[in-house]
């Protein structure tokens, strides 16, 4: 279930999500994944906005309300836990 507003207006708060933990395909740039925050190993749902090797960017939809690799930097791929498959944006 997605907490708070980092991720309007694709899912707002309350929405439950379906993800996938099994990385079949590769990770793509725009997916919308399910990471560990690099800080505290907190859950995260963020958008991939870039990437480079094994490290992503991932930022919020909703910039003004997101805590994310602005903040943290970039995450490694071992971090990233599952690909949200439903619901699709």
């Amino acid at each position: 279930m997605v907490v708070g507003k980092s991720m309007e207006p694709t899912y707002t708060h309350g929405t439950r999500v379906i993800a996938c933990k099994k990385l079949f395909a590769p990770i793509n740039k725009n997916d919308i994944i399910i990471a560990k925050d690099p800080r505290n190993d907190r859950l995260l749902i963020k958008r991939i906005k870039d990437m480079h090797n094994n490290l992503f960017l991932l930022l919020g939809d909703n910039k003004e309300e997101s805590t994310d690799s602005r903040q943290f930097g970039w995450v490694k791929k071992k971090d990233i836990i599952a690909r949200v498959i439903y619901p699709k944006p």
